[in-house]
């Protein structure tokens, strides 16, 4: 009970001196936290206080322990690299589709699937936040223009791993389809030797919200209608990678793509092209 007051205390002071608090990005809070006294773990579970923190961080480990670093598994990371690799470039779009939870274009007929775990109506799309701002039409521009991704040639699918503190993603870009490309999270590595666990981000298919040469920028699905999504990513021609957590959904993709069109962005944060 007293390790949660003093928590809650650290977010008081943190929150109320913050001079941006619409935007928290995972590097921002792992430097919080950074030093402070590690969780107590039971097993594979965490405390309630772990919880509430680890909401804040966007479902990334992070190791709390003065003066140890997260560490990526180079066992694990290698596997998982590996199967990654080999699924995605055996896989045929069909297969790819299903293992995403995306179902074949012709059940989708009249529906739309924006919105994490509801299939809404085209009629009733209109009524959603995020519709206006989503590329429905995206081409992937940044992956056939940048030097480090358009070779070799794209023919019709290629898989982008990305890093960040705390995890390492990988997208894959179905392009070329007659009807609309495909976006997916096609997996998320969490990095080992952490004081906190949360499961990674499921499989799924992002939202494109921004096609240019420059960049993609794309989220994951909100939670509602009326909400916006929790995660914000973009992928730079230099390899660069933004990853913004959207907390208390403060931020509609407006206010990210500020970021997105300041000259020279750079990043600790990069991407590289697998296949």
């Amino acid at each position: 009970m007293i390790l949660f007051r003093q928590i809650l205390i650290i977010f008081f002071l943190f929150f109320s001196f913050s001079t941006d608090l619409y935007a928290i990005t995972p590097n921002s809070i792992y430097k919080l936290f950074q030093g402070g006294k590690k969780l107590i773990m039971k097993g594979d579970e965490v405390t309630d206080t772990g919880k509430a923190i680890e909401n804040l961080k966007g479902g990334s480990k992070i190791d709390d322990t003065a003066g140890i670093s997260s560490q990526i598994d180079e066992v694990s990371s290698v596997k998982y690299n590996e199967n990654t690799i080999n699924e995605i470039e055996n896989l045929n779009n069909d297969e790819i589709f299903e293992k995403h939870g995306i179902k074949k274009l012709k059940n989708l007929d009249g529906v739309i699937d924006i919105i994490d775990g509801v299939e809404i109506s085209k009629s009733f799309l209109e009524t959603t936040l995020i519709h206006e701002y989503i590329d429905y039409t995206w081409e992937g521009k940044v992956f056939k223009n940048s030097k480090y991704f358009k070779s070799p040639e794209i023919e019709k699918k290629i898989l982008i791993k990305c890093n960040s503190n705390f995890e390492i993603l990988y997208f894959t870009a179905i392009l070329n389809k007659q009807e609309k490309n495909y976006l997916l999270l096609s997996g998320n590595f969490i990095k080992k030797k952490s004081g906190l666990f949360k499961p990674p981000m499921k499989r799924q298919e992002m939202l494109v919200l921004g096609d240019r040469e420059e960049y993609i920028f794309f989220s994951n699905k909100p939670k509602d209608i009326k909400k916006y999504p929790s995660k914000y990513f973009a992928i730079f021609n230099n390899k660069n990678l933004l990853y913004e957590i959207n907390l208390n959904n403060a931020n509609n993709p407006n206010d990210i793509a500020i970021k997105l069109n300041e000259k020279e962005f750079e990043s600790s944060f990069n991407c590289e092209r697998l296949l």
